[in-house]
């Protein structure tokens, strides 16, 4: 199966980021052929897959992030709109380029918007941050709104965001699908440790 993967933030400093990158990693690892469309400041290091970064200089976040410091209330209305075609641009391209059979992106916002202009189907990860960028600005109710709408299904990360995607969009149950967060077992393992030493 082909993937492509996408995301508003680089492949580094942000949970999604790094969520993305390990997505892309288990994936290639069983056999699936991965790219990935991320946004930051500097262009992409390699990762094992290709990536297309759209270079945006002060790209916006919905709180912090170590490449930035703009957030998405701050763009202008025509800001959000040269943000918002760069993405379908982008994502055009890539889907013609390398016609992969699913996409998936990464927070219910403006990517999975752009990935709803094309023919193929888009499943979404709710991460959090998006339901509070929805929360705190109104501007991008109806590019979340139809995004969630149109994905095929929506990975909830937790069971607040998961209650949080009910409340805020207008999706059905069944399109929801919970999946907790993994961990690597060789970076996080419990070691062999006396307690009543600990």
């Amino acid at each position: 199966m082909r993937v492509l993967l996408v995301n508003h933030f680089p492949l580094e400093g942000s949970g999604s980021g790094i969520y993305t990158k390990n997505i892309a990693k288990r994936l290639i690892e069983r056999g699936h052929e991965v790219e990935a469309i991320v946004v930051d400041k500097y262009k992409n290091r390699g990762n094992g897959f290709p990536v297309k970064t759209i270079i945006n200089y002060d790209f916006p976040c919905f709180t912090t992030h170590p490449h930035s410091n703009n957030q998405f209330y701050h763009l202008t209305n025509d800001e959000m709109d040269n943000y918002l075609e760069t993405f379908i641009k982008t994502i055009d391209k890539e889907v013609n380029s390398f016609e992969p059979d699913i996409i998936h992106c990464q927070h219910i916002w403006v990517a999975p918007f752009a990935a709803s202009k094309t023919e193929l189907p888009y499943i979404i990860t709710a991460h959090g941050t998006d339901i509070k960028g929805f929360k705190k600005d109104k501007r991008y109710h109806q590019i979340a709104i139809k995004a969630a709408e149109g994905a095929e299904k929506i990975i909830t990360i937790s069971k607040y965001i998961h209650d949080s995607v009910k409340k805020h969009f207008p999706v059905k149950e069944e399109k929801l699908r919970m999946i907790l967060n993994g961990f690597d077992e060789n970076i996080f393992h419990p070691k062999n440790l006396n307690k009543k030493n600990v």
